[in-house]
């Protein structure tokens, strides 16, 4: 079970009430704004343990565009390749949606 700190915390710990022997990995990502108001979304943290040929669940309270969570994945993958992937979410815009649909 993995989720972005701090917000999916919440969530990644009613997952572990169903999966409470699961392995946690925990991500901290932020946007980094530039002088335009522009950001970019920084992973600076990541601890997780190997994922190679597990089930993973990614979990994200609120998925907007997208990016975060398909950064967060691609960390992971840094970690090994997952039999099974599965996004949990409580809420999601369609463009969220689609956007992991393109890149995951």
């Amino acid at each position: 079970v993995s989720t972005v700190l701090r917000a999916g915390l919440p969530l990644h710990n009613g997952i572990l009430n169903f999966f409470d022997s699961a392995q946690n990995a925990f991500i901290a990502a932020y946007r980094k704004y530039g002088k335009d108001n522009k950001f970019n979304i920084e992973v600076e943290y990541a601890s997780a343990p190997n994922i190679e040929g597990k089930v993973l669940i990614l979990a994200d309270t609120m998925l907007a565009t997208g990016a975060s969570l398909v950064l967060t994945y691609e960390r992971l993958l840094k970690n090994g390749t997952p039999k099974h992937t599965h996004i949990v979410s409580t809420i999601a815009s369609a463009d969220g949606v689609d956007y992991l649909q393109k890149h995951i």
